[in-house]
């Protein structure tokens, strides 16, 4: 029996990088690897898709792996690194987008996170709400942890 658990998440944060700096992290999707917890790998595919996959997790007996890929857009002018799922790879369907927005001057970047998507999970229905609950949970808490992560590497 599979398990479908649908996450989002919104953040917002000032930076004391100017936004070309912030653009060139966050456009850099291989330098997201140290930056975004659980990450084991992140492996180019074709034409701007690349194909992430997290570290298991979950209690002792249930820990999952979720492995997804996403088609990347990169737009320096507009400030925006994109991201949609890629149907059929893996077991995650994640979508997101940061934007960039600072006057290029010293006063620093403001970065906004929106990302979420959908997780299927080989775990059985009686167990469906405490799975959703905690997945829910753990990824809020990744979500924090990459945006802390972020926050240190650009000031």
């Amino acid at each position: 029996m599979s398990l479908t658990v649908t996450v989002e998440e919104r953040r917002t944060l000032s930076v004391s990088a100017e936004r070309d700096a912030a653009f060139a992290l966050l456009a850099d999707i291989p330098a997201q690897q140290p930056l975004f917890p659980g990450v084991e790998r992140i492996a180019p595919l074709e034409n701007g898709i690349w194909q992430w996959e997290l570290r298991p997790q979950g209690p002792p007996g249930h820990a999952v792996r979720t492995v997804y890929a996403c088609r990347f857009t990169i737009d320096g002018a507009a400030g925006l690194v994109r991201w949609e799922p890629v149907e059929g790879i893996g077991n995650g369907r994640i979508f997101g987008e940061w934007q960039m927005k600072g006057d290029g001057g010293s006063d620093g970047t403001i970065l906004t996170l929106h990302t979420g998507g959908t997780v299927d999970l080989p775990v059985p229905a009686l167990l469906g709400m405490v799975v959703r609950t905690a997945l829910r949970v753990e990824f809020r808490h990744t979500i924090d942890r990459y945006v802390a992560n972020v926050r240190d590497a650009l000031g």
